[in-house]
Formats: C-alpha cells, structure tokens, sequence
C-alpha cells in the first residue's frame, strides 16, 4: 500500500470524526450556582407524615420578562434506597417555592434542587433532618 493511500485514508478518518463531533448539543447547560435555604411546616418534619417544603433559592437568574423556571426537588437518604421522590415546586407570592413531602423513615436526608428555564439549568443542594 502506497504512502498516499495510507495518508488520505488517515485524512479521511480524521475528517469522518470530526464531522461527526460537530453536531449540536441538547443537554441543559448545569450550573451549580444556587444556595438552598429550606423551611418546614411542621418543623421539626416527622417520618410517614406530610410536610410543606418551603426554598428559599439564593442565587437563581431569571431575566426579567422571562417565564419562571420549572423547579423540582429530588430526595434522596444517603446510602439508602427508597426509589425516586421528585417533589415538584411552585413559586408563592412570598418568592418562596413551595411543595409537599412525605418522608418513609427518619434520619439525613439530602435535597438536589433543579430549576431549569429552557437550556439553562441551575442546580443546588440543602440537608434535611427527618424525625422518626
């Protein structure tokens, strides 16, 4: 095989790779910009029994005349599995978002907010003691 086959079949492949690298992304661009302060009614929150999740989102951009974020709160206990609980938040009047839990058991439990506006995705993280 001649040097220039060799070259223009390594030319080839090169091209092929970058081609196809140049496609344009979808994922959200993450941020982890956001600080969480989070309030609960009743307080202190008891296992098995429903509570109001009340953020307080320190940090989060939204431009003015923009549509709010859809915010969600996935909880989770560490080193535990107790499936997926997404809680989804809506904003009150106070500025505050706002949603309902149960917890199963009590112990740590961590909170991964997500508010995402189209591409952009803010993202933050609080700790919660559940009583049992």
């Amino acid at each position: 095989m001649s040097v220039w086959k060799i070259a223009g079949g390594v030319c080839l492949a090169w091209f092929l790779l970058s081609v196809a690298g140049c496609g344009e992304a979808t994922a959200p661009a993450e941020s982890s910009a956001l600080r969480v302060v989070v309030e609960t009614k009743p307080s202190p929150v008891q296992a098995r029994q429903e509570a109001e999740l009340s953020l307080d989102l320190q940090g989060l951009r939204v431009p003015e005349g923009a549509e709010q974020p859809v915010v969600t709160v996935h909880v989770e206990m560490q080193e535990m599995d107790h499936g997926e609980h997404v809680v989804p938040l809506e904003k009150s009047a106070t500025g505050r978002y706002v949603g309902r839990a149960t917890f199963p058991m009590g112990g740590d439990w961590l909170l991964h907010v997500r508010a995402q506006q189209g591409q952009q995705v803010q993202t933050g993280n609080a700790t919660l003691v559940v009583q049992e």
